[in-house]
């Protein structure tokens, strides 16, 4: 489906930074994510970025919510700085537990690369 709306399935994009800017997080707090990427095709490309969030659930596993985080037109060679702050704040549709969680960055439907965070509730 994302090809036929003009996103490639696997878009020649190269991860240069995907960091979290602390990986220690208190309820109420944000979790800072810093992504720099670079843009190795010839072509312009379209990419629909988006980050998948593994949640702890009360029977210590995880579970995953993706998150939209923005769409761009590259072109070659092109660099792309992109910051992110995802809060953790109390929600009617969620409730928080402490543990470790993880966080997935996804291009075009693919995941690229990953990090865990430790939350505390």
């Amino acid at each position: 489906a994302l090809r036929i709306l003009g996103y490639p399935n696997n878009p020649k994009v190269k991860i240069e930074r995907f960091e979290l800017l602390s990986d220690d997080i208190k309820f109420g707090q944000s979790l800072e994510i810093e992504l720099k990427l670079s843009s190795g095709s010839e072509v312009s490309e379209n990419l629909l970025i988006d980050y998948v969030i593994y949640h702890m659930k009360a029977n210590n596993k995880l579970s995953p919510k993706v998150f939209k985080w923005c769409k761009k037109k590259t072109a070659k060679g092109e660099l792309l700085v992109l910051n992110k702050k995802h809060p953790f704040r109390k929600i009617s549709t969620r409730k928080y537990y402490s543990g470790t969680h993880e966080i997935h960055l996804q291009i075009n439907g693919n995941i690229l690369a990953k990090q865990e965070f430790h939350l505390t509730v």
